[in-house]
């Protein structure tokens, strides 16, 4: 009932009404702020828990490996048959020949070819291998430091290599704020002109659709030094305990791998072993060190191939779901207060399961925010609860303390300083002691009273009898009906079970019960302080049995007496 309806009917609101609307109010102004700060947060790309959150629940999504995809790798074993890197170009060109015999699908060969070789005919040789291959796709460096006044540039291989390659592009890692290697771009380099991801420029080999070349992730350029960055997505790794199937680049140039398995496949030609070529730190660094670059080109096309790209969920819509998280929360807080800590672990099992569920549709939401949000909102709301259940605490025992003393009071225990919690436990110890006495002092009243006594709930179940109760009716009374053990003893009108009437429509009179005994019943209803709605009925059946009797043997004995006194007054006037 609203606060003007009630004084409308001449009533005020009670101390708790009053103190749950302004837990409300302050709880709207919680709302006020904390959905603000969620939105921050969301927006907040750089938290390190956000990369934390990603890297645990990828675990959830595994991806297999695609069975097209093969490593050609530089590793020890091929540093050990063939020599001290660099190798002659000659050798690239012998080694792209044979996978052209093999009739591969393509070559991503992730090897830094920008500067002349040893000899003129070694890159000759290189060059036409790559013309004779019509597959090989070359990287291209960017400038690690821009030069004064100028912005970054890229570059390429050399020139007599670049014209017989059949795609350039860059194969440039993005590290995140901790150092890991998470994402890249798909399209970048100098302003003027950028260029694709050397990886996208293998997939599309493979692709015959032109709805699956559109490149994945928010075209957006954003542009630094004049070198554009735009399509970011993200690395599907692969299972830590998986791996890409591979070949040593001596066993392949020599012959000993057959032809059937390179047949169609998409090759990899890039560096393994420790201490060459480039290697980042990945959320796989933990068990398997840093990863070699050639490994995260074939995760990246491992998943273009399977359609398993990641792509940050935009700004706008992740704000919102984080937003609605925590307001949904904040409602049911307020409405449920009781379960409290299990719907705000229910919450944010539904925002880690919202992730887990984006991350398989390909879009990555970070729960960080609408986690972070909702811990705040629970450790408020209880915050606030408690303060509010304090102070309503305060209020009653307050006044508690003020009502008239029925019995003497107990000597007080020290009240701590300082400490208000404290403080009202002693106050409510002393409340409950003082409670207990008077409880005492009214059953023990009850059980010696002298007429037999019921007190009854308002639906008429019996909650104490005092003993003369218990001697009436010859058996235990508590939990019992009371109407149905007044009909058990013979009271008028209570013959039909079915057609009993409430407590209430009984009416105090006299009756002969089963014993033949006179018992008087009175009945009154228990009141509350503040209300009109009997609470409970104070039940007496007084035994005048003995009073009955002597006005029967009164009465008997006036009529001898009487009749004793007419006969000689009757004789007199006869006579």
């Amino acid at each position: 009932m609203s606060l003007w309806k009630q004084r409308a009917n001449g009533r005020e609101p009670t101390q708790a009404q009053r103190l749950f609307r302004r837990l409300v109010r302050e709880w709207l102004w919680v709302g006020l702020i904390l959905l603000p700060l969620t939105a921050l947060l969301s927006l907040s790309h750089g938290l390190a828990l956000n990369n934390l959150f990603y890297d645990n629940l990828r675990r959830f999504t595994p991806l297999p490996v695609d069975p097209r995809i093969l490593l050609v790798t530089i590793d020890d074993y091929s540093l050990q048959q063939l020599g001290r890197w660099p190798w002659p170009r000659a050798l690239h060109g012998q080694l792209l020949d044979r996978l052209t015999d093999a009739k591969v699908k393509g070559v991503l060969f992730d090897v830094i070819l920008s500067e002349p070789g040893s000899t003129v005919e070694n890159d000759t040789q290189l060059a036409a291998a790559l013309c004779r291959s019509g597959t090989v796709f070359l990287p291209v460096l960017r400038e690690g430091v821009a030069r004064y006044g100028q912005d970054l540039e890229e570059i390429p291989p050399v020139s007599v290599l670049r014209h017989c390659a059949r795609g350039l592009g860059h194969i440039n890692a993005q590290a995140d704020a901790d150092g890991t290697v998470r994402s890249v771009y798909l399209r970048e380099g100098p302003q003027q002109a950028p260029r694709a991801q050397l990886t996208w420029l293998l997939y599309q080999l493979t692709e015959a659709d032109p709805l699956s070349s559109l490149m994945p992730g928010p075209a957006t350029a954003q542009i630094s030094r004049g070198w554009l960055r735009a399509n970011p997505v993200r690395i599907a790794f692969i299972d830590k305990a998986a791996g890409f199937p591979s070949v040593p680049y001596v066993s392949v140039l020599r012959g000993e791998v057959p032809a059937e398995l390179l047949r169609d496949r998409l090759i990899l030609v890039g560096s393994t072993a420790p201490g060459l070529g480039d290697r980042y730190v990945t959320p796989q660094s933990g068990s398997q060190g840093t990863t070699p670059g050639v490994e995260i080109q074939a995760n990246l096309l491992n998943g273009l191939l399977q359609h398993r790209s990641i792509v940050a969920l935009g700004q706008w819509p992740g704000m919102l779901w984080s937003m609605a998280l925590t307001a949904a929360l904040l409602g049911l807080l307020l409405w449920r207060p009781r379960h409290a800590l299990w719907i705000t672990l229910g919450c944010m099992g539904l925002a880690l399961l919202g992730s887990v569920l984006m991350l398989r549709l390909g879009y990555w939401w970070s729960p960080v925010a609408s986690l972070l949000g909702m811990l705040l909102a629970y450790l408020i709301w209880n915050w606030r609860r408690l303060s509010v259940i304090l102070a309503y605490f305060g209020w009653e025992l307050e006044r508690l303390d003020n009502e008239p003393k029925v019995l003497p009071e107990r000597r007080r225990g020290q009240t701590p300083v300082g400490d208000v919690l404290q403080g009202q436990i002693v106050a409510l110890e002393q409340a409950l002691s003082r409670t207990r006495d008077t409880r005492r002092f009214i059953a023990d009243g009850l059980e010696y009273l002298p007429v037999a006594t019921l007190i009854s709930d308002p639906d008429g179940k019996i909650l104490l009898a005092n003993r003369n109760a218990r001697e009436v009716f010859a058996h235990s009374l508590v939990g019992q009906p009371l109407i149905a053990q007044l009909a058990a003893l013979g009271y008028p009108g209570l013959t039909e079970p079915a057609h009993y009437p409430r407590l209430e429509q009984l009416t105090a009179l006299e009756f002969r019960d089963i014993q033949q005994r006179s018992l008087r019943m009175e009945l009154a209803p228990l009141l509350p302080v503040d209300s009109d709605n009997a609470i409970g009925w104070l039940l007496s059946l007084t035994d005048l049995s003995v009073e009955r009797d002597a006005e029967q043997q009164r009465g008997v004995l006036l009529r001898f007496l009487s009749h004793d006194l007419r006969a000689p007054h009757s004789a007199i006037l006869a006579l």
